[in-house]
């Protein structure tokens, strides 16, 4: 089977305050092997099929410089016909939306690609709730020290007024530091690289 990974990579982007996973719109063509030029093939599909800026992708400005130039075979080199390097747009497209463009195509490609992203999002759906258990558990960690932290905070920042002295962020941070070091022998930043 094909490494599509490579051919058409799956990221991470922010849509509508969600992380989602999405794929390059022009690799996305490229793979497919679509006839007609990207910029009209996929403004036509946005608006044939109603897709949604924000909601099924999302428009940048891609890294790639795109020259409006043609080579030159009796020179063999490139000569600008008009305008020069500028940058190009790209799109990234949700999952959904990255499927049912490959679908549109109706060609082995397209299936082997919708597929392939079916694949991406049960692996997500798999590991998902393992990440979602880690995440709460630190946050109810974390609660659970804050309960513990608050007095001794309490406890320092009336010393330190006691002693004609303010307390600033850098107090409670060592003081957390020195208990880190001898309940776990280093650092927390150190122990969290563990």
């Amino acid at each position: 089977m094909t490494d599509f990974n490579n051919l058409v990579p799956v990221t991470e982007t922010q849509l509508n305050g969600k992380l989602q996973q999405t794929v390059s719109a022009k690799q996305l063509h490229h793979f497919l092997g679509v006839g007609r030029d990207f910029s009209t093939w996929i403004k036509g599909r946005i608006e044939q099929y109603g897709f949604i800026e924000n909601d099924d992708y999302v428009v940048f400005d891609s890294p790639e410089l795109v020259n409006q130039s043609i080579k030159n075979k009796q020179l063999n080199k490139r000569e600008t016909v008009r305008g020069g390097d500028r940058r190009s747009i790209d799109y990234h497209l949700t999952l959904n939306m990255a499927k049912e463009l490959a679908m549109i195509e109706n060609n082995e490609k397209g299936r082997a690609i919708r597929k392939y992203f079916i694949r991406c999002e049960e692996h997500l759906k798999e590991i998902a709730p393992t990440i979602q258990k880690k995440a709460l558990n630190r946050l109810k960690a974390r609660l659970k020290v804050a309960d513990y932290s608050r007095p001794m905070c309490d406890a320092l920042t009336e010393q330190r007024k006691a002693l004609g002295k303010s307390a600033n962020n850098t107090v409670f941070t060592n003081e957390f530091d020195m208990i880190n070091r001898i309940v776990l022998g280093t650092t927390s930043s150190k122990y969290k690289k563990v």
